[in-house]
């Protein structure tokens, strides 16, 4: 009964509520994931439609129904008469439009971006996110250059914000290209990846925003992602973000507090097709002695692929930071659809008290 009217008024504004779990990072995880594309349908109506001159505005129902079927479509239920209030002036200046798309609610899509947040850690460096972007560089102005190549610029910003709204991250960069005529093709066809980290304060859940500009057109893109970090810096024991490739993809899958990582599109990306080889690495934090980590592979709720346990033992000296990796191949058969890999670790009291340490992290991907 206490939930229910949490539940209602999500169900009523076209959400979901996520009910019954201690995981607030898979909770945001799957909410981000929900509104990470969406359709918006609107249309101008007449003065007057929604309320008549005089008389107060009133309640309209909405029903959305589509032909396709198994097809499932989440909207807000009903809404209130009012119109919109009036249009703000633009951002004038390219930090400004940058800013602007990157807290928006309503994502720039001219560029499409698509972003990964890997929670780091290391002894030297501190807390910090490792941000994988991958850009459609479709839409990007590629100008001739003298030596025949093309060349595009990029700007690119990421901005952190806690539970309460308030920004305690910010890095702005950008980054130029000049690509073969080859390369150039083969970018357009694949996007590009870029990696960037953003140092994090202190523990807790946040939520990371992304945006890219064009620098010779002005195309906006943006995305958001929902993190949860641990207090690594105080010996909580905890994994790092996942780093998930196709073993044909030629990138590879190590993690250091360099960033040492060679990013590929597809890396970026997380699509697969059924029967690839996937292989994947991440960092475990602050284990003294030896960990039993299990992987699984999930559809929603539904378990599909479980492994035995393996057991993980920190090379001597090195137990703040030290790397772990695995792989595994997707079903022939496996169909279509979003699935999580989850890496769930457990290590036993260093003091020898019986209290074990547990830590998990998910990484989703796409398989088509």
């Amino acid at each position: 009964d206490t939930q229910e009217g949490m539940a209602y008024l999500a169900e009523q504004t076209g959400g979901f509520a996520v009910l019954n779990t201690n995981d607030l990072g898979w909770g945001l995880g799957k909410i981000a994931g929900d509104v990470r594309d969406y359709y918006v349908i609107g249309y101008d109506p007449a003065e007057g439609t929604f309320a008549k001159p005089g008389q107060k505005p009133s309640i309209h129902k909405i029903s959305i129904t589509t032909t396709r079927p198994g097809l499932k479509v989440k909207t807000r239920k009903e809404f209130l008469g009012v119109s919109d209030p009036p249009d703000v002036a633009l951002p004038s200046t390219p930090a400004q439009a940058l800013i602007h798309a990157a807290t928006s609610p309503f994502g720039a899509t001219a560029i499409a971006l698509h972003a990964t947040t890997l929670p780091g850690f290391s002894p030297e460096k501190g807390t910090f996110i490792r941000a994988l972007l991958h850009i459609d560089a479709k839409p990007l102005t590629f100008v001739d250059s003298d030596d025949g190549k093309k060349t595009a610029s990029v700007d690119v910003l990421g901005m952190v914000f806690d539970q309460d709204g308030t920004e305690v991250a910010h890095l702005s960069t950008g980054f130029a290209m000049g690509l073969s005529r080859e390369a150039a093709q083969a970018a357009l066809g694949d996007g590009l990846a870029y990696m960037l980290r953003i140092p994090i304060p202190r523990p807790g859940a946040y939520q990371v925003r992304f945006a890219v500009r064009d620098q010779h057109s002005g195309a906006l893109g943006s995305a958001g992602e929902f993190v949860d970090v641990g207090n690594m810096a105080a010996g909580e024991f905890a994994l790092s973000g996942i780093v998930l490739r196709a073993e044909a993809d030629g990138g590879s899958g190590g993690l250091t507090a360099e960033d040492g990582i060679t990013l590929t599109p597809a890396q970026a990306l997380r699509v697969y097709h059924p029967g690839t080889r996937l292989s994947y690495a991440y960092e475990i934090y602050n284990a003294d002695t030896p960990v039993l980590a299990a992987t699984s592979i999930w559809s929603g709720s539904r378990k599909i692929l479980s492994a035995p346990p393996d057991t993980l033992t920190p090379p001597p000296g090195d137990g703040k930071r030290f790397s772990a990796a695995g792989g595994f191949k997707l079903g022939e058969k496996l169909p279509p659809g979003a699935y999580v890999l989850q890496i769930a670790a457990i290590r036993a009291d260093p003091r020898g008290k019986g209290n074990s340490a547990s830590a998990i992290q998910r990484m989703g991907f796409e398989v088509r």
